[in-house]
């Protein structure tokens, strides 16, 4: 059989064979109806991968002094257990029930039927709320509610404490872990209902939410925590936005960063928390400009490891960022005449990338053809580059729709395309390119967003 990697930390590894250096927890497992080739098991932040080997069967050994929360995920299902030290267990994962795992050996297998017994006590809270309580319940009923399933959270968490003597640790990171799960479902539902004439909301509502501590260090990793703080800053952050008619993606996430930074004070929960923004900070930001973000950042934190590897990922941007050089993307029309965009210097580019199959780019060639007709006779150069795999497509396509603009097919050869050389992992893109053929946005306004891509149009066409 397959065993994991080595899992570095500094009161807990993982070991093959015979080699661990301290008492370890032994695991059997298989995956019934396996879907895929291997398990990954997380902690607090850290990921392994597990190798199935035949039969969904996986062994691995877990060097730990104190018991631990995991989570086992396959195939987009994921699983939460905890596991004793010294402990000699044996699991089963169906993916037909994922979270209903069976423990049939090991003195955590209570620990374990007591989380998948709240697992599915939280699907079915989830079933009931539906995912817009707002538009069902008033406060009272919602505060109402939530206290009941709270209630009842802790008392089926006593039932299994008593019957099986649960560590005390164990049971406290429980507890608080629930009152996470409430604070985070009342900030929801008041995040949805304060979007339309907002109700009062009962005093016990920010009572409780204000007796909350969110700098409590033990629970940095837990689930229901780090959804609460990723929602507190988003809606604080959304409100500043609105409220400075910003602009910028990046100073949307800047401003979580600023609540983060102002009000989180333990290194361990900010790493924790700034590690859980960042995937969105880079899906939603693509190719802005990230250097304002990691000034603060590094204002925030000392962890230099989280630091250096957001500045790797950032660096990946920086040929794209605004001033820079315009990558020399190769293109061809119709009748097979090659253009790159170096062609054009001495003109404003607005390029359009596209593709006849994506709904919401042909969404915007009205607005695009307007524009075309306004700046007609200046200094501008519009381009249209389609990416269409389908080369016909895009072919038949224009004449059908009497498009305007240079319309342009993205090279063949994807070293020298415009998605490769712009990193256009979504469309559509527009690209601004000033006249002395530097970028001045890789991610410009739409057609359609009106006076804000005319303001910067005009802005590019009056620099000299």
């Amino acid at each position: 059989m397959l065993l994991c990697c080595l899992l570095l930390a500094t009161a807990l590894g993982w070991s093959q064979g015979n080699k661990q250096k301290m008492p370890a927890t032994h695991i059997k497992g298989k995956v019934i109806n396996q879907q895929r080739d291997f398990v990954l098991l997380r902690l607090q932040g850290r990921t392994d991968t597990l190798r199935l080997g035949p039969g969904g069967a996986f062994e691995l050994n877990i060097e730990q002094t104190s018991g631990n929360y995991f989570t086992f995920e396959h195939a987009k299902q994921s699983v939460d257990v905890f596991l004793l030290p010294a402990d000699e267990i044996e699991l089963t994962l169906n993916t037909q029930s994922f979270v209903e795992v069976q423990c049939s050996a090991g003195t955590s297998a209570p620990y374990i039927q007591y989380l998948s017994a709240k697992q599915k006590m939280d699907r079915a809270v989830r079933s009931k709320f539906g995912p817009r309580p707002g538009q069902f319940y008033s406060p009272e009923q919602f505060v109402a509610m939530r206290d009941s399933i709270y209630k009842a959270r802790v008392g089926q968490l006593d039932f299994y404490a008593t019957k099986h003597a649960f560590v005390s640790d164990f049971k406290d990171t429980e507890l608080k872990s629930f009152t996470w799960q409430k604070a985070n479902e009342m900030i929801v539902y008041r995040n949805q209902v304060s979007q339309n004439n907002p109700p009062a909301f009962p005093a016990s509502f920010d009572q409780f939410l204000n007796t909350l501590n969110i700098n409590d260090d033990r629970m940095a990793y837990d689930t229901y925590y780090r959804q609460f703080m990723g929602n507190l800053m988003a809606v604080n952050a959304t409100s500043q936005y609105y409220a400075n008619n910003e602009s910028s993606i990046v100073r949307y996430y800047e401003l979580q960063l600023e609540y983060l930074c102002n009000y989180v004070s333990v290194p361990k929960n900010k790493s924790v928390l700034i590690a859980e923004l960042m995937p969105s900070v880079i899906k939603d930001c693509g190719t802005a400009d990230l250097r304002p973000f990691i000034a603060k950042l590094q204002s925030c934190t000392d962890d230099k490891k989280l630091i250096d590897s957001v500045q790797r990922i950032a660096a990946q941007y920086a040929h794209l960022y605004p001033g820079q050089p315009a990558p020399d993307a190769v293109a061809f029309d119709v009748s097979g005449k090659t253009y790159k965009l170096s062609d054009f210097k001495g003109k404003v580019l607005y390029i359009d990338v596209w593709a006849t199959w994506c709904g919401p780019c042909k969404r915007e060639i009205p607005s695009l053809k307007q524009l075309e007709a306004e700046y007609h006779g200046q200094n501008i150069q519009f381009i249209s580059i389609s990416t269409d795999q389908d080369q016909k497509a895009w072919e038949n396509f224009l004449p059908k729709n009497d498009m305007s603009g240079l319309q342009l097919h993205q090279s063949l050869n994807f070293d020298e395309s415009v998605s490769k050389l712009y990193m256009v992992n979504s469309i559509p893109r527009f690209l601004l390119i000033d006249t002395k053929g530097n970028i001045i946005s890789c991610d410009a306004p739409r057609p359609s967003s009106g006076e804000t891509i005319r303001k910067m149009l005009n802005a590019a066409l009056s620099t000299k």
